[in-house]
């Protein structure tokens, strides 16, 4: 079962505070402007050293790598495997992250069926990808919101070098501050995504959607003082007028069933009262208060139930 609908973006942006030292980063100072950045995303798992504590802050990320990173930091939605790329292998670490970023419309590859796992990502389209992911799950930036940092991209000295499907999506992660351009005045849209630049705008994506302190998965009530909880959506819920069975865990996933067996699963997270999911469906108790009820933002019902016998 897959829904994509819109949901009302997340305004609430959380801070997200890491232990000193929580990791090592064998070849960065802490002095580095983007060592904060990559500290956070290296403890959540989001993004990795290697085997020596080396993060390489300044060797250009590849496609494979940053699709992976930003499946990471939106929990690891599930996707079905269906190998539609000829250059990724099934085996590969990132194959369902590229699956995922294909079905949802973050990217369709580079041609001929081919995604370019190995290529290098100019700074625009990684941007540009991130706004996608933001977009699909509901919670990109929109022209009515804004900040402090806002500046137009025609400001920059490379504002024309900048390609005319990425635009949109830069300025209006420029109006919120999750991208920057260089003290000299430029966004330099056709230079490599490096490493550090990778971290950075993952965790004020992450920051901007309120989600760091939740893990992505696990769940909270926004302002401490919510009257529902994740608690109260835990266990299976039946859809009324169809087979598919959704059963909230209490460890921060989901899973959705239809009389064929497993059909999706993801991650979820509170924001307020409502439960969203990784797959961009959200959800309320019933509005007219009858308990056992829940109702999704498609204003589809479904009612506290018990997985059936399935295949």
């Amino acid at each position: 079962m897959k829904k994509v609908t819109a949901l009302l973006a997340l305004l609430l942006a959380l801070t997200m505070t890491v232990p000193a030292s929580a990791v090592w980063i064998a070849d960065m100072p802490e002095e580095h402007w983007s060592y904060p950045y990559v500290e956070s995303l290296v403890e959540l798992g989001i993004m990795d050293t290697d085997s020596q504590g080396n993060f390489e802050p300044d060797v250009p990320t590849t496609r494979a790598e940053f699709i992976y990173s930003l499946w990471l930091a939106f929990g690891g939605p599930y996707a079905e495997i269906e190998n539609s790329f000829n250059d990724v292998h099934p085996d590969s670490i990132y194959i369902e992250a590229v699956e995922w970023a294909l079905d949802s419309g973050i990217t369709a590859g580079i041609g001929n069926n081919n995604f370019g796992p190995d290529q290098t990502l100019p700074r625009e389209q990684a941007f540009t990808f991130l706004y996608r992911a933001m977009d699909y799950i509901g919670c990109a930036p929109t022209y009515g919101t804004g900040s402090e940092s806002y500046k137009q991209i025609t400001e920059f000295h490379d504002y024309e070098q900048i390609s005319a499907w990425a635009r949109d999506s830069i300025q209006l992660m420029m109006n919120v501050g999750m991208v920057t351009g260089s003290d000299d005045g430029n966004l330099w849209p056709k230079q490599d995504l490096n490493n550090a630049a990778t971290a950075t705008i993952l965790y004020r994506a992450l920051e901007y959607m309120g989600m760091l302190e939740i893990g992505r998965g696990d769940y909270f009530p926004d302002d401490g003082e919510s009257s529902v909880n994740a608690e109260d959506f835990f266990g299976v819920w039946e859809y009324v007028n169809t087979d598919v069975w959704l059963y909230i865990h209490g460890d921060g996933t989901y899973e959705f069933y239809n009389t064929e067996g497993l059909a999706d699963a993801g991650t979820y997270y509170m924001n307020g009262e409502t439960l969203h999911l990784s797959s961009g469906i959200s959800f309320v108790q019933d509005p007219a208060g009858e308990a056992g009820w829940i109702m999704d933002n498609d204003d589809e019902y479904l009612f506290a139930s018990e997985l059936p016998s399935v295949g």
